[in-house]
């Protein structure tokens, strides 16, 4: 996962802004003009929210996008579909439909590097490892779709057990 590029973030922020006033981009995107002001100032020290990248993005000015954003803000890199070793990027808009945090993203990619020790052998083919990583990926997503549709946006924590059964349903599909 990369890291928080304030001075990207601040750059497309300008950009999506167009010639709108603050304020003005504020009121299209439904985010505090003081919100937006540290921005592009660059004093904010953590990523905007998923949610609050998305309202940015839909008021952008000038072909600047939601991946844009997610990229600038450091949670998917730039690399389309697989980075690091070959480990599938979430998509941008599953980090925001799932409410999927740094912290999730930091756990999956732990997950998913510690999963390439199935690999150790020359046995396995490259497009069987592709198959498994991705498979492993959705059944982190199903897993976090289970856990916001019983927990809602309070309860953050995946219970091993769903975990597990979340991973047996997807295997019967």
């Amino acid at each position: 996962m990369a890291e928080f590029d304030k001075e990207k973030f601040a750059e497309l922020l300008n950009t999506a802004k167009g010639n709108r006033s603050i304020r003005k981009y504020a009121d299209d995107s439904g985010i505090s003009p003081a919100h937006i002001s540290r921005l592009l100032r660059k004093i904010t020290k953590v990523s905007p929210e998923p949610d609050t990248i998305r309202k940015l993005a839909e008021a952008a000015y000038n072909n600047v996008t939601y991946e844009d954003f997610m990229i600038a803000a450091g949670y998917i890199d730039a690399a389309p579909s697989t980075s690091r070793d070959n480990i599938p990027s979430i998509p941008a808009e599953d980090i925001e439909k799932y409410k999927i945090s740094r912290r999730d993203i930091k756990q999956y990619e732990d997950v998913m590097q510690h999963t390439r020790a199935f690999f150790m052998n020359d046995k396995v083919s490259d497009e069987d490892k592709e198959q498994l990583m991705y498979s492993l990926m959705e059944v982190f997503l199903h897993s976090k779709k289970i856990n916001k549709e019983k927990y809602g946006k309070k309860q953050k924590r995946i219970i091993r057990s769903e975990v597990y059964t979340a991973w047996l349903i997807f295997a019967s599909e």
